[in-house]
Order: C-alpha cells, then sequence, then structure tokens
C-alpha cells in the first residue's frame, strides 16, 4: 500500500518493537478511549501484524470517534483491501470522496482498487476523469485511465491519454512501454 494510507509493507518478523507498539497502543486506549489517533495507531500496528478482524475493530473505534477523521478511513480502507473485503474497501473510498470531493488522491485509490481488482471499470473511468479535472498536470491519473481503456479494448483512447500523461513525464519508461504496446495493436 501507499505510504499516505499508514501501512506500509513490512518483513513478516513480529520482532519486539512490533508487540512493544502493540502493548504500548494499547495501554493507551485504556488511558485515552476517546483519543481517535491511538485507534489508528493500533490498528496500524496490528495490520503489520497481520492481525486483521483486530485492526479492522481498532479503527472502527477510531471512526466511531471521530467520523470525519479522514485518516482513520483511509485507513480502514486499506486493511479492508489487505483482507480482500472490496466492495467495504470502496464504501469506505466513496465515503472519503465524500468528504474530501476535490482530493484527486482519494478518486485515484478508488481507481487503482478496481484496477486491480478488474472491477467497476465502467465507474473506474468516470472517478479518473474526476482526479484529472482535479489535478490536471498529474500523469498518474492520466495512465490510470489510459490503462482502462487498454483493458477495455479502446485502444484509440488508451493511446490520447498516455500521450498526455508523457507530455507530463516524458521520460517515464512505464508509458513509453505502454505506448509502444497499444501501437502495436492499433497497427495491426
Amino acid at each position: 500500500l501507499q505510504a499516505h494510507d499508514g501501512i506500509r509493507e513490512q518483513p513478516r518478523s513480529r520482532g519486539l518493537g512490533d508487540v512493544y507498539k502493540r502493548q504500548h497502543y494499547q495501554r493507551a486506549g485504556q488511558l485515552k478511549p476517546k483519543l481517535p489517533q491511538v485507534w489508528i495507531n493500533l490498528s496500524i500496528v496490528y495490520t503489520k501484524q497481520q492481525k486483521f478482524a483486530d485492526a479492522v475493530i481498532a479503527c472502527q473505534k477510531a471512526v466511531s470517534l471521530q467520523p470525519d477523521l479522514v485518516q482513520a478511513r483511509m485507513v480502514l480502507a486499506a486493511i479492508l483491501v489487505k483482507q480482500k473485503k472490496l466492495e467495504t474497501a470502496a464504501e469506505e473510498y466513496q465515503k472519503i470522496i465524500r468528504l474530501q470531493p476535490k482530493d484527486p488522491r482519494i478518486y485515484g485509490k478508488l481507481v487503482q482498487l478496481y484496477i486491480d481488482n478488474q472491477i467497476h471499470l465502467d465507474i473506474a473511468i468516470s472517478l479518473a476523469q474526476t482526479a484529472i479535472r482535479l489535478a490536471p498536470n498529474s500523469s498518474i491519473y492520466l495512465n490510470q485511465l489510459a490503462w482502462i481503456y487498454y483493458n477495455t479494448a479502446r485502444y484509440t483512447e488508451a493511446e490520447e491519454n498516455l500521450l498526455k500523461a508523457l507530455k507530463i513525464d516524458p521520460n517515464n519508461q512505464l508509458y513509453l512501454e505502454g505506448l509502444e504496446e497499444i501501437r502495436k495493436i492499433l497497427s495491426q
């Protein structure tokens, strides 16, 4: 997952540091049960320990304390993705979009969820277009849209969006390789 979710891929070792952190945040939850950040941190530690059910419970506690806290909802969505609860994760991202409708990163997160799992690509197109409108100088969302078009056999539109992405990021090797692949298909 990306860093701003608060969760990063970690080696599977469960060293004393993680145990200490879990105990620390559990104790903090007892001392300051109304502080959402304690529950968010505990959910991150549980996630690193692969204790997803506990992580969800801790994160839901943070959300219940402050329903409009985007960080808590982002962490919850990331945990739900790890659990393969994709529709529930998508619902969380949609709630976050309602909280921050002008943040293109949230749209991009939901688009990526749909892309990674090959679901709701028709909806992903609209979401990517919104992200592009909100961040016209970001090549990331143009690339996401190009990928969706490519995987739905809309190769001309894929090429158009990759060309736009390359105007922003002309040396991006991934985009260049994608454009080459699309042009091979279009030339057949």
